[in-house]
């Protein structure tokens, strides 16, 4: 009796043990460790890019796929002298083999901080909120603390003293919030980690509180004042909240990255950090917002400028301003650049702002933030050498 119930154990544990490798593994053929090739890229380009340069950067996409740098990306650069750059190349999802395209939805992580900032930005342009006042004049949902006043501006640069995820657990959510309101009671009882205004702590659960704000004083739903005032405004026709509730037609599965090994990742929601990671997009949208900025048809140059100022802020290395971190280039000049990583992506968001270069990569695997800064630097090099050469043309002619 005894080595029957031995017997169904192990039994029952290596079915279940093989059941979870291949869901992980997601398998292109029977064989789970059969190799396979990813898709080379796909890419477009405006008449006003020429032709080595999207071939150029078609090269550094295929070499990053040759290597398996991750499972799918999608990539865009723009500069209003050159147009605009748009490829693709892996895939969407492995199992079925479907590739991405430029409609692909692909999360944004934390690449999603400077939209909302933008939105808090909007809202300061009008008089309606102010950068230095206690956040509970607009959420009184939000306990005072003993250790000083939050404001906006504590918020939008990371020096509030509120908490970030306490491990890697901490930050994978399967709990789903109706409201970011709601979205509040994961951390806002908990203590402050320092004054706030006296130091930095990157934290997405401040910028929680942000859209919390933006609900409040608005009176919409978080996602609809977003799309009134940020996504359709730009153009973003594809951006917009994951509810985990719902099913995207085209939106890339989400993989984890283990050396050159791709696994399932698991389907997290997103609704406890909305405001600080929880849209998905795609690279055309993202590259319509940073042109919208360029073009101060969201914000003003002005209210720009001033997202870009770390003169008061607390971060080393690369100072964070809002919403943005803000590296001085000794040749490009200011650049606002933001990355991203969570459950199924990695992302990068960058803006050249002395040259009105922007530039993003999207893709669907977690452990690949390296890889897509680098991308987006590169494609950057190759719009910049594009518009200096159309620069030295016209005044040659």
């Amino acid at each position: 009796m005894l080595k029957k119930i031995i017997f169904k154990t192990l039994l029952f544990l290596l079915i279940l043990s093989t059941a979870f490798s291949i869901w992980i593994s997601e398998p292109i053929s029977i064989n789970p460790f059969g190799s396979y090739e990813l898709p080379k890229v796909e890419s477009t380009a405006d008449s006003d890019c020429s032709q080595q340069m999207q071939h150029s950067a078609d090269q550094l996409v295929n070499q990053l796929i040759d290597r398996k740098a991750f499972m799918s990306v999608s990539v865009g650069t723009f500069q209003q002298k050159c147009g605009m750059y748009l490829a693709t190349a892996g895939f969407a999802n492995k199992k079925q083999q479907l590739r991405p395209d430029n409609q692909t939805l692909y999360r944004t992580a934390s690449i999603g901080k400077p939209i909302t900032a933008v939105a808090i930005m909007q809202l300061v342009e009008k008089g309606i909120l102010d950068l230095d006042i206690p956040i509970q004049h607009y959420l009184p949902e939000f306990p005072i603390k003993q250790d000083g006043e939050i404001t906006i501006r504590h918020l939008l640069s990371h020096t509030s003293g509120v908490r970030r995820y306490q491990s890697t657990v901490d930050a994978i959510s399967f709990q789903h919030y109706d409201s970011l309101v709601d979205a509040l009671v994961v951390f806002k009882n908990d203590p402050l980690v320092f004054a706030p205004g006296t130091a930095y702590l990157y934290t997405t659960y401040g910028y929680t509180i942000l859209g919390a704000i933006i609900e409040n004083v608005s009176g919409q739903a978080f996602e609809d004042h977003m799309r009134n005032h940020i996504f359709v405004p730009a153009g973003m026709t594809n951006t917009r909240l994951e509810n985990a509730n719902h099913s995207y037609e085209n939106k890339a599965s989400l993989y984890i990255k283990i050396k050159h090994k791709f696994i399932k990742s698991p389907n997290t929601d997103l609704s406890v950090k909305y405001p600080g990671g929880g849209y998905i997009t795609t690279a055309h949208d993202m590259l319509l917002f940073g042109k919208a900025l360029l073009d101060n048809s969201l914000i003003k140059k002005e209210t720009l400028d001033q997202m870009a100022d770390t003169s008061i802020h607390h971060k080393q290395g690369t100072p964070y301003g809002f919403g943005w971190f803000v590296y001085e280039h000794e040749r490009k000049g200011k650049i606002l650049m933001h990355g991203g990583s969570q459950s199924g992506a990695s992302s990068e968001f960058n803006l050249v702002l002395d040259q009105g270069i922007v530039t993003v990569a999207l893709s669907n695997t977690f452990g690949c933030n390296a890889e897509t800064q680098r991308l987006v630097f590169q494609l950057a090099d190759l719009m910049e050498d594009e518009a200096t050469k159309r620069t030295v043309g016209k005044q040659d002619s």
